[in-house]
């Protein structure tokens, strides 16, 4: 640990990358011993009951990293090919597994020939483990069930739909504009969440009573909000409206080194490309959206780590 704390960053950059290359070939590697010890059965000998059951009990995985190793090994053993796509990365072992389980579903009611299956390969290459299942649930839908809400315990019910992908947009733009108040929510949090903000506006029982009018009262502001006359933090809303629409909704923080933009919809907070600490101003050219770790990172790089290490923490 200290060897790695004396790194500059471009070593630890550079480091950080090789390990992950070797750790891919590594993983590469094991798939083939994998399909060794399957080839000799030497789980058997060992006293397992499957490959599976060496994997998880004798190899110490958990049980989806096992169904991984092992359903990419058999597409490996499969199509050799797709060796350098999995070292490299391209071919990530999630998606290579989802390929797999999908090969197997569909031969029992459709086969498919081995110049059909590297076509799918290439497709989900670079792909994401969502995209990859998306493009496999298109090849092969199923049927979607009948909605039910279910009694699962005194306490709880299991509720069921089907969403299309126009309210899975929905559910998601919504996670991002939630994600202050709860960055990772499960579907059962989010929708609470949801039922909150919507009790509120339409329930009259959950509606505040409005005050009668009258004289309002003079309220003595404490001495560290800022008076009307002192320069406020507090951007307007018709501005903060503009930089939102102008930025799309998403985090414009973007590499100048290596072009890799962030564009997260998640924790979106409104930066001061020259920093207000420093006199930058409220407006439309000096503000855009910055995820919460980016517009820290920029803080960081403005205000040096020495002063915003108080309030971070490693």
């Amino acid at each position: 640990m200290k060897q790695i704390k004396t790194l500059s960053d471009a070593e630890l950059l550079s480091q950080t990358r090789n390990l992950v290359s070797r750790e891919r070939e590594l993983t590469t590697e094991l798939l083939w011993h994998l399909r060794e010890v399957e080839r000799r059965r030497l789980y058997a000998e060992q006293g397992f009951s499957s490959l599976f059951d060496y994997v998880r009990r004798g190899l110490g995985y958990c049980e989806g990293s096992a169904d991984r190793r092992i359903s990419a090994m058999r597409l490996l053993k499969e199509l050799p090919q797709i060796e350098t796509a999995l070292k490299s990365g391209e071919l990530s072992l999630s998606n290579a597994s989802a390929l797999q389980h999908f090969f197997t579903r569909e031969e029992k009611g459709k086969s498919y020939s081995e110049t059909q299956k590297n076509s799918l390969v290439a497709v989900v290459t670079g792909k994401s483990r969502r995209e990859c299942d998306a493009l496999l649930a298109g090849l092969a839908p199923e049927p979607a069930r009948a909605e039910r809400a279910r009694p699962i315990s005194a306490t709880q019910t299991e509720i069921r739909f089907t969403a299309n992908q126009e309210l899975m947009q929905k559910i998601e733009k919504l996670r991002g504009l939630l994600s202050h108040q709860n960055p990772n929510p499960s579907y059962a949090e989010l929708f609470d969440m949801l039922a909150e903000l919507a009790l509120k506006r339409l329930d009259l029982e959950k509606k505040p009573e409005r005050k009668p009018a009258g004289k309002p009262a003079t309220l003595t502001p404490p001495a560290e909000v800022a008076l009307p006359t002192e320069k406020s933090r507090n951007i307007p809303q018709a501005l903060r409206t503009q930089v939102w629409k102008r930025d799309r909704g998403q985090c414009t923080y973007e590499n100048n080194k290596t072009g890799v933009r962030c564009g997260t919809k998640h924790l979106l907070e409104f930066h001061h490309i020259q920093d207000f600490s420093v006199g930058g101003q409220h407006t439309l050219e000096n503000l855009t959206l910055r995820c919460r770790c980016h517009n820290l990172y920029a803080a960081i790089q403005t205000l040096g780590s020495t002063l915003m290490n108080q309030y971070l923490r490693e």
